[in-house]
């Protein structure tokens, strides 16, 4: 199970912290040189003000509305991310920082011994309360279910801050009403290509078959599609952190954390996905033998580049029997 712990409008909640008067006012933080809106709070964005709208129109597109325009201060944002991340890692094993905002936890085996839901807003209170910082936590087999937990757990105040997916049940149930332009990792370009074939929520997409998967989009959808089915793809901690009453060294690989490796197509390493002139997709690798001297890929140095020829004329990419 992963959690992602999403702090609220964070950098309106950073200057709420020290300024409570702007408890319940629309409320912006403005970008370098205060040039457009980064970050609104919940009032501004029912107003319907737009990140990224250029702070000399915010006149102009509501008249007659208070607007507390506050410039960045990222000294500050990264300070209070700071005393979070530090307040998480006591609570989890291993803890990912994804953004200045959001962070990931491994918390695998946890919800043999602990009530997830009960962890989730337990977390959520303290940080509350220690740090002044409204979270969110979505909690999930993958960490893209996570992630819509997470929504959920934003959007629904009757969550209490904390979202679990934990069954069939709920995963279907969290997926038929997400919007699929909303799911982590699929941008504008695969929306308008998705919605022509009549998939609008990320149920739709999950419930396509893998073979239509594969035909029509990258190795990188795939894998969010099997995220989104709880199967765990996407690449976890390369190096573990723990808490800071852990006296092990940094890098040193607890006795009873195993690491996952990421997944990919096949239990072969990823190969380059190369496209043959008449259309024809294929995933190709080869062990390096004695006596070759082609290129090798930095990552995989067992595996060796060389020009070959498929089906409708010659390409680059690793050469070798199709996987």
């Amino acid at each position: 199970m992963y959690a992602l712990i999403d702090c609220d409008n964070c950098f309106v909640s950073c200057e709420r912290v020290f300024r409570p008067d702007l408890e319940g006012k629309p409320v912006v933080v403005l970008s370098n040189n205060d040039g457009c809106v980064v970050a609104r709070s919940n009032e501004a964005k029912q107003l319907g003000i737009k990140e990224g709208t250029p702070f000399f129109k915010l006149a102009d597109e509501f008249p007659g509305v208070k607007i507390e325009a506050l410039s960045s201060n990222y000294t500050l944002y990264g300070d209070m991310s700071a005393r979070i991340m530090a307040i998480v890692r006591m609570y989890a094993p291993r803890v990912e920082v994804y953004s200045i905002d959001e962070c990931f936890c491994d918390l695998t085996g946890m919800e043999l011994t602990f009530d997830l839901k009960q962890w989730g807003e337990d977390l959520a209170a303290r940080i509350k309360k220690w740090v002044g910082m409204p979270v969110s936590i979505g909690i999930g087999p993958t960490k893209t279910l996570a992630k819509v937990a997470s929504r959920y757990a934003k959007t629904y105040a009757g969550y209490n801050k904390c979202c679990v997916i934990d069954t069939e049940s709920k995963r279907r149930k969290a997926l038929s009403g997400f919007p699929i332009g909303k799911v982590w990792g699929i941008g504008r370009a695969y929306v308008s290509k998705l919605e022509s074939y009549a998939c609008h929520t990320a149920l739709d997409v999950a419930d396509k078959p893998q073979g239509w998967i594969r035909m029509l989009f990258p190795l990188p959808f795939e894998n969010t599609w099997r995220e989104l089915n709880g199967v765990s793809c996407i690449d976890t901690l390369h190096q573990p952190q723990f808490s800071r009453y852990d006296n092990r060294p940094r890098g040193t690989a607890h006795p009873h954390i195993k690491l996952r490796q990421p997944l990919c197509r096949e239990t072969a390493p990823p190969a380059q996905r190369v496209q043959h002139n008449d259309g024809i997709y294929c995933h190709q690798l080869v062990p390096q033998g004695p006596g070759m001297v082609s290129g090798y890929d930095k990552r995989y140095p067992a595996y060796r580049i060389e020009q070959h020829h498929g089906a409708g004329g010659g390409c680059i990419g690793r050469a070798g029997p199709s996987v």
